[in-house]
C-alpha cells in the first residue's frame, strides 16, 4: 500500500515503513503556533489537520491514495513542551519530567483517496520518568537528542534509561500511534 506521509519526521517514516507501507514523503509549510488556552489535545488534533490539508492543496485531485499526517507534543502539570527552542529550554523541560507522570498526545489526521473522507484523532499516552541527576540531563542534552524533540526527550534513544513506566501506546511517544493508524487504513 502506497501512503502520502505529510511529515518530515524520520521517526514516523520509520514506523510507517515498518508496517510495509510505500512512502511519498511530502512537508507540509504552516505555521505551527498553539492557540490561546487550546489543550494539548485540542492542539495536536488541529495540527494534524492543518499539515494534512496544507498537502492536499499540493496534491492532483482526487487522491490516488491516502494521505496521513501527525502532529506530537507533550503535557506535564498542564503545561505543554513543545520542541525545546535551545538547550537551556531542553534542560528546564527535562528537570520538570524528573520523577513525574506526563502525557504524550498524538493528533492524526488520515485523508483518504478518491472519497476524500477524513478520519482526525488524538492518541493520548501516559509516561512516568523516575528520579535522575543533573549530571544526566546534562550529557542526554549533550548527546543531541533533545534538540528537535516534544518534550525535549526522545523515548526510543538515550532517553530510554529516564522511563519508570508507561501506559498506552509505545510508538505514539515516538511520533505515531502505530495500532490506530492500521486500524484507520484496514492494514490490520
Amino acid at each position: 500500500m502506497q501512503i502520502i506521509l505529510a511529515s518530515a519526521s524520520p521517526r514516523r517514516k520509520e514506523l510507517l515503513e515498518s508496517l510495509g507501507l510505500e512512502l511519498k514523503i511530502r512537508t507540509p509549510n504552516i505555521d505551527e503556533f498553539r492557540a490561546h488556552g487550546e489543550s494539548g489535545s485540542d492542539y495536536v488534533l488541529r495540527m494534524s489537520r492543518e499539515k494534512a490539508f496544507a498537502v492536499l492543496e499540493q496534491c492532483p485531485r482526487p487522491l490516488s491514495m491516502p494521505l496521513l499526517a501527525a502532529d506530537t507534543t507533550v503535557v506535564c502539570g498542564g503545561e505543554i513542551l513543545e520542541k525545546p527552542v535551545d538547550r537551556a529550554d531542553a534542560a528546564r523541560m527535562l528537570g520538570l519530567l524528573r520523577d513525574r507522570e506526563h502525557y504524550v498526545y498524538t493528533g492524526v489526521c488520515i485523508i483518504f483517496a478518491n472519497s476524500e473522507e477524513i478520519q482526525n484523532f488524538v492518541v493520548e499516552s501516559k509516561v512516568v520518568f523516575g528520579q535522575y541527576s543533573e549530571h544526566a540531563i546534562q550529557t542526554y542534552i549533550d548527546s543531541g537528542e533533545a534538540d528537535d524533540k516534544a518534550g525535549a526527550y526522545g523515548i526510543q534513544g538515550k532517553a530510554a534509561v529516564f522511563v519508570k513506566s508507561v501506559e498506552g501506546s509505545y510508538t505514539n511517544i515516538v511520533g505515531l500511534p502505530l495500532f490506530e493508524c492500521a486500524r484507520a487504513l484496514s492494514i490490520i
